[in-house]
This record gives C-alpha cells, structure tokens and sequence, in this order.
C-alpha cells in the first residue's frame, strides 16, 4: 500500500536536491515547480510497484527524457500482471497535464479515489500493515531479488541526473 498520502505534513528537499528523471523534465516543462510535479511523481512509482517497472524505462538518458516528454504517446499499461480499473485510473490520473492532475487541489482530492476505497485514513499510521517481514539485522535484504553483477549500478552513478 502507498504511505499515508499526507504529504503536506512531509518536508520536501529543495527542488535541486531530487534526481528522480520524472521530475527533472517537468521542472524544465514547467514555470516554477509546485506538488503537482509530486503527485506526477506518485504515479510513476505506483506504475512501477504494480507493473516491475517505471513507465517510461529506456536503454539511454535521452529515449527516457524523450518517452517522458511524449507521455501521451509513451505512456502504455502492459497486459500483464492484470491490474483492476481503479489503479489505471488513478495512474492515469496522475501521469496527465498537470492542470487535470489529481492532487493539483491537495492530497483529498488522491485520497477520494476509488483505488483507496475502505482506506481509514485517519487511523492509517496507527493500524498494523499486513505483512511485517521477519529481518535478521537492520542491513538484511533477502526480501529484494538479486541483482546481477553486470545489471548493478555503479555507486558513484546513484543520485546523478545530468542537467
């Protein structure tokens, strides 16, 4: 399940500290950078924990900012896994043009989905999650696949978005 959605109660890292691509083409698209670049943002990543993927993955920088740019003819659901009408509709709703984009008017607005239907958000933070993974020490991983080594990002690349 997504966090609590409250993100007015987060604080958010000045602009040029985020190297997420998504957010580095909207703020070139855009005057100024508001949450609606945030709430774009959370549907790319609720693309990529339904599907395994982000939307808009590509070999090279450049056919990502391109596919980026393009949603509109870039942005494709895959057949599978199967995902209900409610979760493509709120993706949908939150990759679009940033003045139909759900969230623009605050995070009530996302919360109102019917993605989120039998969500208590008022007691969200207190309730137990469904699953709690058994962890042998703070650094254990075995929950997350393996990744090979010759698919493994090199740590000096991590965070680096050129600009």
């Amino acid at each position: 399940m997504l966090w609590a959605l409250n993100v007015s109660s987060i604080p958010r890292p000045p602009a040029h500290h985020r190297s997420n691509s998504s957010l580095w083409i909207l703020r070139r698209w855009q005057v100024g950078y508001g949450q609606e670049c945030d709430w774009w943002s959370v549907g790319v990543i609720l693309f990529e924990m339904l599907f395994g993927y982000p939307p808009f993955s590509s070999d090279s920088r450049q056919t990502t900012k391109l596919k980026i740019v393009n949603w509109r003819e870039t942005l494709r659901f895959p057949s599978k896994p199967k995902v209900s009408a409610e979760a493509r509709d709120l993706i949908e709703r939150l990759i679009c043009d940033h003045q139909n984009r759900l969230g623009a008017n605050g995070a009530d607005e996302v919360k109102a989905h019917p993605f989120f239907r039998g969500i208590d958000w008022a007691t969200l933070r207190s309730s137990s999650p469904p699953y709690r993974p058994e962890l042998k020490s703070p650094t254990d991983t075995s929950c997350f696949d393996e990744v090979p080594p010759e698919k493994a990002v090199p740590l000096g690349r991590l965070g680096t978005f050129p600009v």
